[in-house]
């Protein structure tokens, strides 16, 4: 068994293989997005983790680009404390390069992504209405670099 990070409430929500057959594990360690990426022997070859200790800061799910890694997941470091969908782009070795947020008027999360086309990337989450227990599935499309469709 490998264990990975410091002591604390790490949750791993999704794994993905590399191009180059690397394993790259997503998730959330406190309350920042976790990844951490381990080559075919299970050594250690970074250690990610984004967002400050002002609220959520959650990764569920990642894509490789032409270019690195978008990690999706969900933020409430926002205006209201509101959640939004929250994509993160980093570099293939995992240094965060930028990040974007989706959703207005309710709470966000985005569970999956996936490249539908080099130039078109798909997400899905789910949306809750005025904090109550109210739930529906929200799709929407972005270009290669995150920024949503008009």
């Amino acid at each position: 068994m490998t264990a990975v990070g410091t002591p604390g409430f790490k949750t791993v929500t999704n794994i993905r293989k590399s191009p180059n057959g690397n394993l790259l594990f997503v998730g959330s360690r406190q309350v920042q997005g976790w990844a951490f990426m381990l080559d075919g022997q299970g050594t250690l070859l970074w250690d990610l983790l984004h967002g400050d200790d002002s609220g959520k800061n959650w990764f569920y799910d990642a894509a490789f680009t032409q270019g690195g890694i978008m990690f999706a997941g969900y933020t409430n470091v926002t205006d209201g404390s509101q959640e939004k969908g929250w994509v993160v782009k980093a570099s293939p070795s995992g240094t965060v390069n930028g990040e974007l947020q989706f959703g207005a008027g309710g709470h966000y999360r985005i569970q999956a992504l996936e490249f539908a086309h080099p130039d078109e990337l798909i997400m899905t989450g789910a949306r809750i209405f005025q904090n109550m227990n109210r739930f529906d599935s929200w799709l929407f499309n972005t270009d290669a670099t995150g920024k949503a469709w008009d």
